[in-house]
């Protein structure tokens, strides 16, 4: 039982500090905490991978900062879309977008130009769906 209330009180810290590094994200910020491989073990300044390092808990802590983050932004969307009409929509996935599409979709956007990882999170997120999902009809 102990063991169980130190580990929220530690999560519960850390969560706090995410919490605060959200306010102000930029797009390599988030691409960072996006990490989907928490449960392999990473390899760390050139350690072998059999040695190397598990996720920490301020690395898992920053990657639900990322899930929470991308899922906030997909679930706005449609809350806007649903008050306000078709004309609201910002971008028009063929279905549900999950977190981790949205995610690549990021990265594989900010890729194009490294201008882009300076740009706040929301901006960015917002144009990669929109140049995967355009609401426009193509050519």
């Amino acid at each position: 039982m102990r063991y169980a209330a130190l580990v929220a009180l530690i999560v519960g810290l850390l969560g706090g500090a995410q919490a605060a590094h959200a306010e102000n994200l930029t797009v390599g910020q988030l691409l960072q905490d996006c990490d989907f491989n928490l449960g392999k073990p990473q390899t760390v300044d050139g350690t072998p991978p059999g040695k190397a390092k598990k996720a920490t808990l301020t690395r898992i802590a920053r990657h639900l900062v990322c899930i929470a983050y991308i899922r906030g932004a997909l679930e706005t969307h449609v809350v806007i879309f649903t008050r306000l009409g078709r004309s609201a929509r910002v971008y028009c996935a063929p279905g549900k977008v999950e977190v981790r599409m949205a995610a690549r979709l990021l990265g594989g956007w900010a890729k194009k130009d490294p201008e882009r990882h300076k740009l706040p999170a929301a901006i960015g997120l917002d144009a990669a769906l929109r140049d995967a999902y355009s609401c426009l009809p193509k050519p």
